[in-house]
């Protein structure tokens, strides 16, 4: 089996890496206001911090970086700016924190409960790594060791090698598929577990101002539209 990291089309060619990563947000928002209306609250809060922890994680390490390596980036800023990959893993680590205490801050600031939100946004980060995996088996990125199987992975591209020193044109073990396969098998359980969480009980409302106040509030709006929909026109199968 070889590796081919670009899908080839008449006039240009896109990253298979890059693709799969840009389906995998896709997928990782969708599932999250899924679960945030299965579970009773309201999407767009949920939606917004998933979209501010991704950006902590991928801006995080780079501006820790930044900020470290002023010097190299005043001196060669267009090093600094054009950064693709961060191999440290402690920047790594760096970067998870600050998302995660940017979407917990605009949980809190939405006054979502910031507990429910997390069964939602779990399964979420276990699918974008699903997908994020499976850009790296694309991109020829962590190689196993050499083996003389029929099932060997064969990377053929340079860059692969300059990157993350893989070795060319040899059978490797595909590591990169396996972890895409384990998260992909522990998203589905984390969205079977919170599909089965029982939402809290709906606040019926039998009068307008009751169903305007409930509206503006993030934790249950998603329940209180369906009770006001009786009295608000335009309100229908909202939450949805």
């Amino acid at each position: 089996m070889t590796v081919f990291p670009f899908l080839p089309f008449p006039f240009f060619s896109i990253s298979i890496q890059s693709l799969l990563i840009g389906l995998g947000v896709l997928a990782a928002l969708r599932t999250a206001e899924r679960l945030a209306w299965r579970l009773g609250l309201a999407a767009h809060p949920v939606s917004t911090a998933a979209l501010l922890a991704g950006a902590g994680l991928i801006l995080g390490p780079r501006l820790i970086l930044l900020i470290a390596g002023w010097r190299d980036f005043v001196a060669h800023p267009s090093w600094m700016l054009s950064l693709f990959h961060v191999e440290d893993p402690r920047l790594l680590y760096a970067g998870a924190v600050i998302g995660l205490i940017v979407a917990t801050g605009s949980l809190m600031r939405a006054r979502v409960n910031v507990l429910l939100a997390a069964n939602a946004l779990l399964p979420c980060v276990t699918l974008l790594l699903a997908f994020v995996h499976a850009g790296y088996f694309a991109e020829g990125a962590e190689p196993g060791r050499i083996v003389a199987a029929r099932w060997g992975v064969i990377c053929t591209r340079h860059l692969a090698r300059t990157l993350y020193g893989t070795p060319l044109d040899v059978p490797l073990v595909p590591v990169a598929a396996y972890g895409s396969a384990g998260f992909a098998l522990l998203a589905l359980g984390t969205v079977w577990m919170a599909a089965r969480d029982e939402p809290p009980p709906a606040r019926c409302c039998y009068s307008r101002a009751c169903c305007r106040s409930s509206l503006g509030k993030g934790s249950y709006a998603g329940q209180a539209n369906r009770c006001c929909s009786v009295h608000l026109p335009g309100r229908r199968r909202q939450g949805r």
